[in-house]
Formats: structure tokens, sequence, C-alpha cells
């Protein structure tokens, strides 16, 4: 069990200012980590590679389901399992993983009802699904209102991966291979033009490419041939 709360919260000295800790059940796992659930492509599952420090080596798997409450009087007897220290990485996906559960943007209704059928689509197929693994997220800067018919919604995606892996000239392929194949499905969709796609390593994706883009929900590469689709 991995402690969620703010560690601020966590040690308050007051147990009526802060009366409960949360906490989210996270599985070890010894096989190799799903592409669809890293990098916080899903909202429900995530796994983390290699979570731990030191000498641990394992996985972790976790469902944004499995949160509860526990009184915090009850950790006053207790220490945490020193013997599995959290990396850094792994804290900030988890952060970010439950935090974006609450803060997900949401794009105008009539702009979804254009691209969902082709993104859809493309999500299915492997083609995509096997080089859009490099990417850490897609970003969306279109307008936020809801057009009608006869006005298009034009369009720049940005797509992010690792700064380490955008040296790599393999890696950096096979992301553009995604970024390529995200491109042309979202131009096949009437009222939708694409002005510019651009693929970038995290560490040039600004603070103010983050305010004015959206990320695109991976929901769909969730569900891959023989896995259960965990979408409920």
């Amino acid at each position: 069990w991995i402690a969620v709360s703010q560690s601020c919260d966590l040690l308050n000295r007051s147990f009526e200012n802060e009366p409960f800790a949360e906490v989210i059940k996270a599985t070890l796992i010894d096989t190799e980590t799903s592409k669809h659930l890293v990098f916080n492509k899903n909202p429900r599952m995530l796994e983390c590679e290699a979570a731990f420090g030191g000498n641990a080596s394992e996985s972790i798997k976790l469902s944004i389901h499995d949160r509860v409450l526990l009184k915090r009087s009850l950790f006053v007897d207790h220490k945490p399992a020193n013997d599995l220290e959290l990396k850094q990485e792994t804290i900030r996906n988890i952060t970010r993983w439950i935090s974006n559960r609450y803060i997900r943007p949401a794009f105008p209704d009539a702009f979804n009802m254009r691209a969902k059928k082709e993104l859809d689509n493309i999500g299915k197929k492997s083609g995509f699904r096997t080089p859009a693994r490099q990417l850490t997220g897609i970003w969306i800067n279109t307008e936020d209102e809801e057009l009608d018919d006869s006005e298009e919604y034009t369009v720049v995606i940005s797509a992010t991966m690792k700064t380490a892996d955008f040296a790599d000239d393999e890696l950096k392929a096979n992301a553009y291979k995604a970024l390529t194949k995200f491109e042309a499905a979202l131009s096949k969709c009437n009222g939708i033009e694409i002005k510019e796609s651009i693929l970038l390593p995290e560490s040039e994706f600004s603070i103010e490419d983050y305010h004015n883009s959206k990320h695109w929900d991976f929901d769909y590469l969730s569900i891959s041939d023989g896995e259960p689709a965990p979408l409920d």
C-alpha cells in the first residue's frame, strides 16, 4: 500500500485537522510492463517499470479504484517499508496519474464527434500502437468553443517523448511514425484542419505549450488484441 496523501498532510500534528490518509494498493509484477499502461496512457490502470530504488527491480501495477481512506491515527505505531523505496520518477508518475483523474482536459463535443471515429480506429491498429509506446504524450492545441458545422477546428499537434529517447535515432523514427499516423487519421476528419505537427523531447515542451494545449487521452490505446478492456 502506498500513501498518496501529501507529506505535510500525512505528518500534520492534528488528527482533527487531518483525520484521514489516502492510500492506494500496488501489486508487484515480474513480467514486462504493458505498453498501453505506462506513461499515464490509461486513466484507470497504471504500470511503473522498475519502480523502486536500490536493488529492488520489481515493477508495479495500480488501479485507480484501489484507493481508500484510512484513519491517520492507525499509522502512529507503524513505519514505512524501508526496503521498498519508490523512485522519484515513480512518485511523479503516480501523482500525475491520480491528479489527471480530476483535471483531464475536455475537448468540445463538436471536436470529439468529428475526431472520435478515426482516432478510435487507429487506436486499434498495431501499426500505430507499437511505435506509440515511445511517446509520453500527444498534445492538441485547438479552439475551445463548440463550432458550427460550417466552421473548422484548426489543430496543432505536439507529440512528446523522453529527452534521452529523443537522442536515439531508432526510437525517434518510431515516434515520428506514430505521430504521422495520428496526424493522418485526424486529417481525414471533416471539419478539422491540421496546421502543424511536431515531435519534441520533453525538455523542449514548455510551460506555455502545456497551458495552450490539451493532452489527448490515450484511453483508446488501452485495448489490444487478446487483452481485456479496462474501461469499467
